[in-house]
C-alpha cells in the first residue's frame, strides 16, 4: 500500500522557494585549485584575454580574434589602490570571437557576451597607441602601416595594423611619429586622431 505524505502549506512554500533558487544558482565545479563555470546556453557574460590563433599567429586588423576565457579579479578588502589580476581557466578553454568595435592588441582583457552560441566582445571603441612605419609617412587620405605599443613598449611580437590619416589637418603624418588611433564602426577602420612631432 502506498502512503502519500502531504506538506504544510508554509512546508510546500518554503520548498518551491528553494527549488526556485537552485534552478537560478550557476553551476559550478572544481578542478584543483581552478575554478571552472558551466556556461548559458544561449548568452552568458564572461572575462578573456585575446591569445594567439591555434598556428602560432595573431591577425593585425582583423576582427575575429582567438580568446581565452578566466577570471579578472581584485582585491576587495579594503580600500586601496591595487591591480586587478587575470587568470585563464584550467584546462584553457579558447573561444573566437567578435570585436564589433575594432581589434586590440595581443594581451588585452575583454569582456564578452554569448549571444546564441556565438561570442562578442562587449567593449567599445578601441584606441590603439604606436608608431608609424610606414615608409614615407602617411599622406592626408591614406592609409599606412602603423606599429602597435602596449604596455608601454612596443608590442612583442611586432603588431602592426593598417591605420588611415583622414581626420586631421593636411600635409603628411611622419614616419616615426607617435601617435594614437581609434576605430570608427561606421567606417570600418582604425583613424589617427593624435599626433606627435617624429
Amino acid at each position: 500500500m502506498t502512503r502519500i505524505r502531504t506538506f504544510s502549506l508554509r512546508t510546500e512554500q518554503e520548498l518551491q522557494q528553494l527549488l526556485r533558487r537552485e534552478r537560478n544558482r550557476p553551476l559550478v565545479s572544481s578542478i584543483g585549485l581552478h575554478r571552472m563555470q558551466t556556461e548559458s546556453p544561449d548568452r552568458h557574460i564572461r572575462w578573456s584575454k585575446t591569445i594567439l590563433s591555434d598556428d602560432a599567429t595573431y591577425p593585425a586588423g582583423t576582427k575575429v580574434i582567438q580568446c581565452e576565457l578566466g577570471e579578472y579579479t581584485f582585491d576587495d578588502s579594503a580600500v586601496a589602490d591595487v591591480d586587478a589580476t587575470y587568470t585563464a581557466y584550467y584546462p584553457q578553454q579558447k573561444r573566437i570571437v567578435y570585436f564589433q568595435f575594432g581589434w586590440r592588441p595581443l594581451g588585452s582583457i575583454v569582456r564578452l557576451s554569448l549571444h546564441d552560441g556565438k561570442w562578442f566582445c562587449l567593449d567599445e571603441a578601441s584606441e590603439i597607441y604606436g608608431e608609424i612605419t610606414e615608409s614615407g609617412g602617411i599622406a592626408a587620405g591614406a592609409s599606412g602601416d602603423f606599429t602597435v605599443w602596449y604596455g608601454g613598449a612596443e608590442a612583442s611580437p611586432t603588431q602592426t595594423i593598417p591605420v588611415y590619416f583622414d581626420k586631421m589637418a593636411s600635409g603628411t603624418a611622419q614616419q616615426g611619429a607617435m601617435a594614437l588611433a581609434r576605430f570608427f564602426p561606421d567606417e570600418d577602420h582604425f583613424s589617427i586622431v593624435e599626433l606627435s612631432c617624429a
